[in-house]
């Protein structure tokens, strides 16, 4: 869940001040509960959450304190991260993993230096430590085999599915629900290795969540398999009903889609059915009124007449962020815009109203260029370097026992170029290159120390100056393991 503000003036942001010398910050990616911050030389720093399975990729299973450095990798020009599992692509077009879906069955290689640096029981990444945890798969990147030229990755708690420069798309991981999209007789089977999945050609992109996959084509073509409850989807299936796609996101169970007509466009599971042959669901005035009443578990036993307000009507969108019942877009014109469900007032109505809505405007901003966020709150980055919030009180970053419909202002900040949302907390990437976050510190989120609690109004984000002192994995030293 990120967002940024970096090169020349563009929909997703300001135009980036100079580039400051030295090694620096330049982008944070971001999942529910932790982030990894990018730096210009392409290594990481990660934090947050309970780093149970090494998640965190510094060589150990202990809960972090403060970010710190991903041991053994470089070059990094994209990370994608689930709970408990995260990737990275290389500038090279090598992809390396670490974390957790049973990644100790999954068929890794481990770069020669990894292997040397775990042998040596160096206490370069925690001084605090007398003694390394034992070697093992999960806690440091390792090179994913037999993949190349990777352009897009996406993990779960479950599977991952990377995308190379020839548009052949593999999935590799649990298939419980016909999310690796291999077929019938593949359900419930696990793969080590990644398998091209069949009835895709030309993907540019790959989106997932526990039990759904989603790849968009160069041509502007949505697809879609897997599904929740083990009722499974084997195989990828085309969205007739979308065309023009461009980019994609998924969250549990709802998709959404930006068109190339600026459109934004949003389907659930329950009425992935109906858009397969090209039926489309009326939210006209008479299923708005019924809407307006309507709890999400009464949606359920009446999905064949109802669908969750997807975009229509917005134009020239820019940014989108989904979750699973509700969404919310900008415009071209700096505008926000929210729709679905309004239970927890982030649809521009009041906490615990009942109803799904269609797309209305969030009042309060004056010209956002991208926005992140959760199910709790929303914030978007200003064309001026603001950021403004709205939603939960515990996520404004202002000091308010009130919750807000319409947008606030973060006040304390510096220019901000860049801006990403963990479930609790939300991260800001300064003009400076400075990190500051605001919100729930739980299992340190926010990065701070382990002693600070939640922080209503932002905080510097401490990280690590120095790079280690130890060789990088790069194309050539780890040629070995082609």
């Amino acid at each position: 869940m990120t967002a940024s503000a970096t090169g020349a003036p563009s929909p997703t942001g300001p135009a980036s001040p100079p580039i400051p010398a030295g090694n620096h910050v330049v982008e944070v990616s971001s999942t529910d509960g932790r982030a990894c911050a990018i730096f210009s030389n392409g290594m990481l720093q990660c934090w947050g959450g309970s780093n149970s399975y090494g998640e965190l990729g510094q060589g150990h299973r202990h809960k972090p304190v403060t970010p710190n450095w991903v041991k053994g990798i470089q070059g990094v020009k994209k990370v994608a991260l689930s709970r408990f599992s995260t990737c990275a692509i290389l500038r090279s077009g090598e992809l390396y993993c670490w974390g957790g879906i049973n990644v100790d069955d999954v068929a890794v290689v481990r770069p020669a230096d990894v292997m040397k640096t775990l042998k040596d029981d160096s206490d370069l990444w925690d001084s605090s430590r007398k003694k390394a945890d034992p070697p093992s798969k999960t806690m440091t990147p390792l090179r994913v085999p037999d993949l190349a030229n990777v352009v897009d990755v996406a993990v779960s708690e479950r599977h991952r599915c990377a995308v190379d420069n020839s548009g052949t798309l593999y999935c590799w991981g649990e298939n419980t629900d016909g999310q690796l999209g291999l077929g019938v007789a593949a359900v419930g089977k696990t793969f080590k290795n990644p398998t091209p999945v069949p009835g895709i050609v030309d993907a540019v992109g790959v989106a997932v969540s526990d039990a759904i996959s989603i790849a968009w084509t160069k041509g502007g073509d949505l697809y879609q398999w897997g599904s929740p409850n083990s009722r499974a989807d084997p195989a990828p299936r085309k969205i007739a009903i979308l065309s023009g796609v461009k980019r994609a996101k998924i969250h549990m169970n709802q998709v959404c889609a930006s068109l190339a007509n600026g459109e934004v466009r949003c389907f659930t599971h329950e009425t992935f059915q109906d858009f397969l042959i090209g039926k489309e669901h009326d939210f006209g005035p008479a299923l708005a009124a019924f809407a307006s009443v309507v709890t999400e578990k009464e949606v359920a036993p009446i999905a064949n007449k109802f669908v969750f307000p997807d975009g229509r009507g917005l134009a020239n969108v820019i940014d989108f962020v989904v979750f699973n019942d509700n969404a919310s877009a900008v415009t071209d014109k700096g505008e926000v815009y929210s729709w679905g469900s309004a239970e927890r007032g982030t649809v521009g109505h009041p906490e615990k109203t009942k109803g799904f809505f269609p797309p209305m405007r969030i009042q309060g901003f004056t010209h956002a260029v991208a926005i992140v966020g959760s199910f709790r709150h929303r914030c978007a980055l200003e064309k001026n370097g603001e950021v403004r919030c709205f939603g939960n009180h515990n996520y404004l970053g202002i000091d308010t026992p009130n919750n807000s419909t319409s947008a606030v202002v973060v006040k304390g900040l510096p220019k901000i170029i860049h801006i990403a949302s963990t479930e609790d907390c939300t991260i800001a990437l300064a003009e400076d290159r400075s990190l500051w976050a605001w919100g729930g510190n739980q299992d340190n989120t926010c990065g701070w120390a382990e002693s600070k609690e939640d922080g209503l109004v932002p905080a510097p984000v401490a990280i690590v100056k120095t790079p280690p002192s130890m060789a990088p994995t790069t194309r050539e030293n780890a040629a070995g393991n082609h």
